[in-house]
C-alpha cells in the first residue's frame, strides 16, 4: 500500500528537537520523528523560516526543507500537514495549509488563540473537506488507554475525586490535563477558581481551580515551573487509586487493603502495580492513530471537536480569573 505523505511546519522543539540525539528505536517525541519512523508515512518536507533548523531537518531526515509552505513545488501532494509553529502564528499557517488540500491537518494545541478562532478553524476545515486533529498526544498513548479501561470497567470502584498538579501555565501545560480528565471521566461542568490568581508563566495564568468531569470533582493545583515541573494526577476510587506521575512516565494502581497496624481501618497499599507506559514514544502512537483514521476510518481520540471543548474549558477558567 502506498505510503501517506507528510510535512511538518515548524521545526522547533515539538517539530524536531525534543528527541534530537536520542535513540529513534526508543524515543519518538516530535512530529518529524513520528512521520519519519512510522512505516505508513513518508516524510517529504519540513518548513521553517529559520535556516539552521531547516539544515538540521534535512540532514537528520534526508528530506527537503523550505522557508514557507508557499515554496513547496506546485506538484507536491500532501496527505498530512503538521502545524507546529509559534501559537500566535498557527492560525495563519493553518490557512496556508488548507489551500494545499491535505486529507488532515494536525494542529499543535491550543486550537487557535481563543475559542472564536478555534470555531473558525473548524468551520474553514469543514468547508474545505479537510479533517483537523489536535496534538493532545496522551490520548493516543497505550498507558493512558489502559487507565481509561480501568475507569470505565469499574475496576477502581466509584471515583470519589481527583487532583492534578501542573506548572508552566494553564494554556501551555494545564490544558493537557484538562483534556485528559475529560477523556477519562466525561463532560465538564461546575468551573470554579480556588486561588493562586497572581501566579503566571510568561503571562499564561496558573490558577488553582476546580472542574467537575462527569460526576467527579477534579482539583487542579499549580506550581512554579522555575522551581521544577509538576505533571501529576491522582484519581481516588472506592477500591483503588491511580497515580499518573511526571506527565505519564510512571502509572501506578494501588489497591485498598486492611491496615495491619490500625485495626479496623483501610488504607491504600504501599505496594502498587505499575502499568506499562510508552510516553517516550507518544508521537509514534499519534501517527498510528492518524494512519488508522485515514486508511480505515477509525475514529480519532484527539479530533478538533474534542479539542474545542478543552479550549472552552480553558477560556472559562481564564475568564473566572478576571472576574473572581
Amino acid at each position: 500500500m502506498e505510503q501517506l505523505s507528510a510535512a511538518i511546519v515548524g521545526l522547533g522543539r515539538i517539530g524536531q528537537l525534543l528527541d534530537e540525539g536520542l535513540d529513534a528505536a526508543t524515543h519518538c517525541l516530535t512530529h518529524s520523528q513520528a512521520f519519519s519512523s512510522h512505516p505508513d508515512f513518508k516524510l517529504i518536507a519540513g518548513v521553517d523560516p529559520n535556516a539552521d533548523l531547516r539544515t538540521k531537518f534535512s540532514t537528520r531526515f534526508s528530506s527537503k526543507a523550505f522557508a514557507s509552505l508557499n515554496d513547496l513545488p506546485k506538484e507536491t501532494r500532501l496527505d498530512v500537514i503538521s502545524v507546529a509553529g509559534p501559537t500566535n502564528q498557527n492560525f495563519q499557517i493553518f490557512k496556508q495549509a488548507i489551500e494545499l488540500k491535505p486529507k488532515l491537518i494536525l494542529m499543535e494545541k491550543p486550537l487557535g488563540s481563543d475559542v472564536s478562532q478555534a470555531h473558525e478553524i473548524l468551520r474553514i476545515s469543514k468547508s474545505a473537506g479537510v479533517s483537523v486533529a489536535v496534538n493532545f498526544m496522551r490520548r493516543a498513548e497505550p498507558g493512558v488507554l489502559e487507565v481509561q479501561k480501568l475507569i470505565s470497567s469499574g475496576q477502581i470502584g466509584k471515583i470519589q475525586k481527583a487532583t492534578v498538579t501542573y506548572s508552566k501555565g494553564l494554556l501551555n501545560n494545564g490544558s493537557h490535563f484538562v483534556d485528559l480528565m475529560r477523556f477519562w471521566l466525561g463532560a465538564s461542568s461546575h468551573h470554579q477558581i480556588l486561588g493562586s490568581l497572581n501566579a503566571n508563566f510568561e503571562g499564561d495564568p496558573e490558577p488553582d481551580f476546580g472542574i467537575r468531569f462527569g460526576n467527579v470533582p477534579v482539583y487542579f493545583l499549580s506550581g512554579r515551573e522555575e522551581y521544577y515541573s509538576l505533571r501529576d494526577i491522582q484519581i481516588f476510587g472506592s477500591t483503588a487509586a491511580i497515580s499518573y506521575l511526571r506527565g505519564g512516565q510512571k502509572i501506578e494502581v494501588t489497591n485498598v487493603v486492611e491496615s495491619q497496624l490500625y485495626r479496623g481501618y483501610r488504607f491504600l497499599s504501599f505496594d502498587g502495580r505499575e502499568l506499562s507506559t510508552q510516553i517516550n514514544r507518544v508521537q509514534y502512537f499519534v501517527a498510528d492513530q492518524i494512519s488508522n483514521y485515514l486508511r480505515k476510518g477509525t475514529a480519532l481520540n484527539f479530533d478538533g471537536s474534542s479539542a474545542l471543548l478543552t479550549m472552552e474549558d480553558v477560556e472559562r477558567v481564564r475568564t473566572l480569573c478576571l472576574t473572581h
